[in-house]
């Protein structure tokens, strides 16, 4: 009965009626036969309304071991940020490798390591390069031209279209508590952007003035991808998120999910930034983990 006596079931009928029916039920998954069995056995003996939904998920092991008080293998998480590691560092991995399917393995190596490759080396290096002062001082006073790609690149229409699929693909798997493959398809989505940017070598489109419309399309794709992977990665590392949004210019209003559509910051916005922005500094956002 505390699933309803903490929502006030037995004092105050009001604020009950708007706490429940809980909108989901998490449970460990050695103790789902109890919450989708009896629970509910409990609940329509009582005429009362089911949990509109029940989510079971895998445990954390230790070399394949189940983390046990008794066997002394429990993970402290204040002993991880006493170690270095932050909040979202930590949150990120526990979502990223904690699968609902399956049991996840818990590793303070593979935690480095999905920070290292995955925030810092990939998130991390795509906002060094979309605010490189060094390549925004040519893009500045530039005109607008559209669209942002080269229409006759099949390159370009593949980055661009994963663009557009991302915030979609994103929100129905959050929906559907797969954050594994979500995460999966931010990193890979991020990954191929950092491909693309590179062969790009938006180093050398200054050279020439003719490609300079060339080098504004580049650095507004790759600020948008970031822009973009950011908002939606808000839920798993809210701190790191806000820090890049903030980097970008973006307004507190604009950092909702509706908003993480590509283009949904036009190529004038982006230019104003470049503007305001002038000559600042890149900003280390994730610092590599040191022992």
């Amino acid at each position: 009965m505390n699933y309803l006596t903490t929502t006030t079931y037995c004092d105050d009928d009001e604020n009950w009626k708007e706490a429940w029916p809980a909108s989901t039920q998490v449970v460990g998954k050695d103790i789902l036969r109890f919450h989708a069995v009896y629970w509910p056995a409990f609940l329509m003996a009582m005429r009362l309304p089911l949990p509109k939904r029940l989510v079971a998920h895998g445990h954390w092991t230790i070399e394949r071991v189940k983390m046990s008080k008794s066997l002394g293998n429990v993970v402290d998480p204040l002993d991880l940020l006493e170690r270095g590691h932050s909040v979202d560092a930590v949150r990120y991995f526990l979502l990223r490798d904690g699968a609902i399917a399956s049991d996840g393995d818990f590793s303070e190596t593979q935690l480095v390591n999905r920070y290292h490759s995955e925030l810092a080396d990939t998130l991390g290096n795509l906002v060094s390069r979309c605010t490189s002062p060094k390549l925004l001082k040519h893009v500045q006073g530039r005109e607008i031209e559209t669209p942002p790609y080269d229409p006759d690149n099949t390159t370009d229409l593949e980055i661009t279209a994963c663009l557009r699929n991302l915030s979609s693909d994103v929100e129905r798997m959050y929906d559907e508590y797969n954050f594994v493959f979500a995460l999966q398809n931010i990193h890979s989505t991020l990954s191929s952007i950092n491909v693309w940017f590179a062969s790009q070598e938006p180093w050398v489109l200054p050279r020439d003035p003719d490609h300079l419309s060339r080098l504004v399309d580049v650095m507004y794709v790759t600020q948008e991808s970031v822009r973009i992977a950011s908002l939606l990665l808000q839920p798993v590392i809210p701190e790191s998120s806000n820090s890049i949004l903030d980097i970008l210019g973006v307004s507190e209003h604009e950092r909702n999910v509706s908003c993480a559509r590509f283009e949904s910051r036009s190529k004038s916005e982006f230019l104003d930034f470049v503007t305001k922005r002038g000559n600042a500094k890149p900003e280390i956002v994730f610092r590599k983990f040191q022992n």
